[in-house]
């Protein structure tokens, strides 16, 4: 049965979310979409990959970030993103299938709810650290169950979804040479795809830099094929400088100055970063949102697992594992209300970790070793031959995400955008019985006993600290990282469900 796509236009959605509904016998599947995405006879998309963008092929490649889906013989297929940072949900609702690139988008398509106390949405996130085929699928509601795919396709064959596994091509990564020429001809074939004249919307490209080193041998990568404009960080967590300037100087680029925590924002903002990963943590890059929009934003996520050493005779699988790290997931629905795509560049060939760990160890990169805890060849190899200076850079691992679990980054939040802090306690309160029938405190009078707690510490640093350590940098660094120790706030560990309560409303139509 050949399946024919319907697309229904909705121009008060996101810019790039879309759902696709299935019914099991029907030759149609409907597509509904916000106003940036590309839609054809047989495909649309949300996307970027290294193909003819005319072609529509993005089925065929596993170097795509993005998302959409394309009518084969064999069924409709739904592109998920190469990179682990994005995500396809999919759920049975009335007999119907539903897919989309959107959590909110599928729950409020389906009128799919969340309790207030549910905490199983942080197991789903953080699990998809592990990888491909590894990862939590299931995440329950309360009167069903979403499906999250990643990197991996679905195909709709016409009475059911499946996942289809991403091409999987062999390649050579043992050279620096080989992969380096890797990097720089799928980076190239990025930009003619973003670029081609058939497109609807014009694209452009924006790239990140720090004073670490993944971000910023992206930058060099992306200097090549056109970026102009990166955006850095100032100061870190701790208020240690992160700056990538010096990068962005020596390459002649324009610089996009961002603060860890952005002052103008518009109220509400967390609740799709909150959305993504349960926290948030890289709401800094909302401080860059006038620049994203329309934009494919290459950042160095997932470079501390690609270009690391690894450990020699380690069994590195093709799941793109990524530890304990979910940076960057945040921006999984951030990303479609803006209307950006996000190319975390190591992922490009990430399934061939074993080889670049092996290159990294190699004798051939021994110039390029530091033998530190902090020690990253492949990315210095590429900053040098850019001609960037040895001691400018990966220094030392610095953090720019905020974490609502971490009381300081909590308070910083709150102090942003109180009208947003306002709602959350009031809706904390309002199901305050929630917790109450459970025999359980509600995450409100819990942090308000952990916060008395902070108080006290604080103050007795105060007075003490100054006897124990004469550097006024060196104290708060103290004070930070011990409050960091404490256990997580409450409120932080159940934002997810209120942040859903308002992302759900993004998708209402218009009185």
């Amino acid at each position: 049965m050949t399946v024919q796509l319907v697309y229904e236009s909705k121009p008060h959605w996101p810019p790039l979310a879309w759902i696709a509904e299935c019914a099991p016998g029907s030759e149609r599947v409907v597509v509904r979409y916000g106003p940036r995405v590309e839609c054809r006879p047989g495909w649309f998309c949300e996307a970027i990959w290294d193909g003819a963008f005319a072609d529509g092929d993005f089925d065929r490649s596993d170097s795509v970030f993005g998302s959409g889906g394309r009518a084969r013989p064999e069924g409709v297929v739904f592109v998920s993103s190469s990179a682990t940072v994005d995500r396809l949900c999919s759920a049975e609702v009335d007999g119907r299938t539903l897919v989309s690139n959107s959590l909110a988008c599928l729950a409020a398509a389906g009128s799919l709810t969340f309790a207030a106390t549910e905490t199983a949405s942080l197991a789903v996130w953080r699990s998809t650290a592990r990888g491909i085929g590894k990862h939590q699928a299931t995440l329950p509601c309360e009167n069903g169950e979403i499906r999250i795919t990643i990197h991996d396709n679905l195909r709709w064959d016409g009475r059911a979804l499946a996942p289809v596994a991403k091409p999987d091509p062999k390649r050579d990564f043992t050279s620096y040479d080989g992969y380096r020429g890797f990097l720089r001809e799928t980076m190239a074939a990025l930009a003619a795809n973003l670029r081609a004249p058939e497109r609807s919307f014009a694209l452009d490209m924006i790239s990140t830099a720090s004073s670490g080193y993944d971000s910023s041998a992206v930058t060099v990568l992306a200097s090549e094929i056109g970026v102009r404009d990166v955006i850095t960080i100032e100061r870190s967590r701790y208020g240690r400088d992160d700056s990538g300037m010096f990068l962005i100087e020596h390459l002649g680029l324009d610089p996009v100055v961002v603060e860890r925590r952005p002052e103008r924002v518009r109220p509400f903002l967390d609740v799709p970063l909150v959305v993504g990963d349960g926290y948030g943590r890289d709401v800094f890059l909302a401080g860059a949102e006038e620049k994203l929009a329309g934009r494919a934003l290459f950042t160095g996520y997932h470079g501390d697992i690609v270009w690391g050493l690894g450990v020699e005779g380690e069994e590195s699988g093709r799941e793109i594992s990524r530890g304990v790290g979910i940076s960057g997931l945040s921006l999984a629905e951030y990303r479609l209300w803006i209307g950006f795509f996000h190319c975390p560049v190591p992922f490009l060939g990430a399934r061939d970790v074993a080889q670049l760990h092996a290159l990294s160890r190699s004798r051939a990169m021994a110039r390029w070793r530091l033998a530190t805890d902090y020690d990253r060849p492949i990315p210095r190899r590429i900053l040098e031959d850019a001609g960037v200076a040895r001691a400018a850079f990966g220094v030392s691992k610095k953090v720019a995400g905020l974490l609502p679990s971490y009381r300081p980054d909590l308070d910083l939040l709150r102090e942003r955008d109180p009208a947003a802090a306002a709602d959350e306690r009031r809706w904390f309160a309002d199901h305050a019985h929630e917790w109450w029938r459970r025999a359980k405190l509600p995450p409100l009078w819990m942090d308000a006993i952990s916060a008395l707690f902070v108080s006290a510490l604080r103050a007795g640093w105060s007075v003490v600290g100054p006897l124990v350590d004469g550097s006024e940098a060196s104290r708060s660094h103290r004070i930070h990282a011990w409050i960091g120790r404490l256990p997580p706030t409450r409120v932080s560990r159940h934002l997810f469900p209120w942040a859903m309560s308002h992302a759900v409303r993004r998708y209402a139509d218009p009185d």
